[in-house]
């Protein structure tokens, strides 16, 4: 009765909510601009001392992005004081919702039959990403002590941000809760076979230096395509040193937008592939970056996952989460995404729903479809990644999956 009674304050806006948010804005704020600060004075000294021109653009892309990430998160912070709340107060709740947290809390069994493994997931995202918003809610739910490595992978273009996806919020929670986390170096332009090599280096090299441990990967967009490469040709490695793979928005399947019809009139350059001309370009230049796009081919790694995912290790768990967002909800160049490829099916501006997820004749876990936009695991997003990682460790752990 009283966790009912606690989760149902949520029904009931307080006094405090105001001020609540208000200091949420004021410390985003207060963070971007403290961190660019100290990142534009390290990068501009930096430049001093060594000039080139590839450390030149890139401070010029850093200044940018943090410019705007300061920009944003002060205009977001004067929304607030005017009013403006960002997000609703009140998540829809019901009676199927307390029974599921009640569980939780308690850690007894629910029964698999009635309840699926994405309503559980989803009620405990539901009440974290509440409580991230709701400074003076506190909420029941308890992260637990983990022992694996989570191993953060990221995905396209990552280079442009200072910080591999979801680590902001991963960071956050180890600090908080004393976990480790990793997050190897990849990279977002470079095709499959590249990552999977970078990935094997640098995991290998991790394991001999902490014996014993286990890794969970945590994979996004991209990052989930090479992770399962790597998976398939590191088999035994895998089985033996890591426990799970978790996705985030990865094209597990594919996806539609590279069937636009611009891409496909680029590709016909690829008929001339026997050529010299072609050869020569192809050495220098990996010309349209066709391993690059293989991993978002829908023809090369949908047919791809269903030859191989017997050769995937079994010795450990698989989930996957699918984001949406309609293009008013999206980042600006989500929004340019959605325009310049349109897709009638749901999406996340880049990665279809449907292709985000393991397909039935896979032994998986599906943990649904969350909103949000493809970016939102730049550290510049105002998404809950807190929440989404969290809930993950909790659903996890309760499931006795670690």
């Amino acid at each position: 009765m009283e966790l009912l009674n606690h989760l149902t304050k949520r029904l009931k806006p307080t006094a405090s909510s105001y001020r609540s948010h208000c200091q949420q804005s004021a410390e985003i704020f207060g963070n971007a601009v403290k961190t660019s600060s100290k990142e534009f004075l390290h990068e501009g000294i930096d430049l001093i001392k060594k000039p080139t021109g590839y450390r030149a653009l890139q401070f010029i892309l850093d200044s940018a992005g943090s410019s705007v990430w300061a920009g944003h998160s002060g205009v977001k912070f004067l929304a607030t004081l005017a009013g403006n709340k960002g997000h609703p107060d009140v998540e829809k709740l019901d009676s199927t919702h307390h029974y599921i947290l009640n569980k939780v809390i308690c850690g007894k069994p629910l029964d698999p039959n009635t309840i699926p493994p994405q309503h559980i997931f989803g009620a405990i995202y539901n009440e974290l990403k509440y409580a991230h918003h709701h400074r003076d809610y506190q909420s029941f739910l308890e992260c637990p002590a983990i022992t694996p490595t989570i191993v953060l992978i990221s995905g396209v273009f990552n280079e442009f941000f200072k910080t591999a996806a979801f680590e902001r919020g991963t960071g956050h929670l180890a600090r908080k809760y004393g976990f480790e986390y990793i997050a190897p170096r990849v990279h977002g332009a470079k095709g499959i076979s590249y990552n999977q090599q970078l990935l094997a280096d640098q995991l290998y090299d991790y394991i001999r230096l902490n014996p014993g441990k286990k890794l969970w990967l945590i994979a996004y967009s991209k990052g989930g395509v090479d992770a399962l490469h790597f998976l398939k040709k590191n088999r035994e490695f895998a089985n033996q040193h890591i426990c799970g793979f978790s996705s985030i928005a990865a094209p597990i399947l594919g996806t539609n937008h590279l069937d636009h019809r611009f891409i496909r009139l680029a590709n016909k350059v690829h008929r001339y592939k026997d050529t010299s001309v072609y050869q020569s370009l192809d050495k220098r230049f990996d010309l349209l970056a066709k391993e690059f796009q293989q991993a978002f081919s829908k023809r090369y790694q949908g047919n791809w996952f269903k030859r191989n995912h017997t050769k995937l290790p079994q010795k450990m768990f698989y989930t996957s989460i699918a984001l949406q967002a309609e293009w008013h909800e999206s980042h600006i160049w989500m929004m340019l995404a959605k325009l310049l490829f349109p897709c009638r099916s749901v999406n996340d501006g880049i990665v279809d729903v449907l292709h985000a997820q393991f397909p039935a004749y896979f032994k998986a876990t599906n943990l649904g479809v969350v909103n949000g936009h493809h970016l939102i695991g730049a550290r510049s997003t105002f998404y809950s990644q807190e929440a989404l990682i969290e809930a993950h460790i909790i659903f996890m752990h309760y499931m006795k999956m670690i």
